[in-house]
């Protein structure tokens, strides 16, 4: 019997408390952030490119898949540009679930690059 009474108290001062000291409002500190953050510095608009730009050099690649939507697959790709015969080759390697970039490239031969810089790598 004392016991039952004993967490009948502390249920009621639990919801006294609850009620003289109010729930904090989720909202409050990104309120905060907002009313005080620096203002966006204005990046301006470079004008597009006009003629065919050497992309050479190595990317990181990531396709997302049906099968496991924000699970991407991704590569290291080693980029080749030929502007002068408007080719673009790529040498793609896997890199594993531990971040370990593979062995085993995927080496498609060059192909096409057409003016406004698009192309099709067959697999």
């Amino acid at each position: 019997m004392a016991i039952s009474r004993l967490s009948e108290c502390s249920l009621a001062l639990l919801a006294l408390s609850v009620f003289f000291i109010g729930c904090p409002d989720p909202n409050k500190v990104i309120d905060d952030w907002v009313e005080n953050r620096p203002p966006i510095p204005d990046a301006g608009m470079e004008e597009a490119c006009t003629s065919a730009v050497d992309a050479t050099g190595s990317y990181v690649l990531a396709i997302n898949t049906t099968l496991s939507p924000g699970t991407p697959l991704v590569f290291k790709s080693d980029v080749v540009v030929d502007l002068e015969a408007s080719t673009i080759q790529m040498t793609i390697f896997p890199i594993s679930v531990d971040g370990e970039v593979l062995d085993q490239p995927i080496s498609p031969d060059p192909v096409e690059l057409t003016a406004d810089g698009k192309f099709v790598l067959p697999f």
